[in-house]
């Protein structure tokens, strides 16, 4: 289980769903992991992608440089 970071700044996250799709390098919500929800959440473009749990294979939190 990946816990949620309590610093966001300079923060990505790298996701790979099970279906083979994967994001890299994508800027992170104020809350990746949802809050009493079981979903991945980042942001695409202008918009917030959300993925169940149960749809992601592999989820990593990337630091970014200072």
């Amino acid at each position: 289980m990946i816990r949620e970071p309590s610093n966001m700044d300079n923060l990505t996250i790298n996701v790979m769903l099970k279906d083979g799709t994967k994001f890299h390098g994508m800027d992170v919500t104020s809350n990746p992991f949802g809050q009493h929800e079981r979903v991945v959440s980042f942001w695409f473009g202008d918009v917030i992608r959300m993925y169940p749990m149960s749809e992601v294979e592999f989820v990593e939190l990337v630091p970014g440089a200072a």
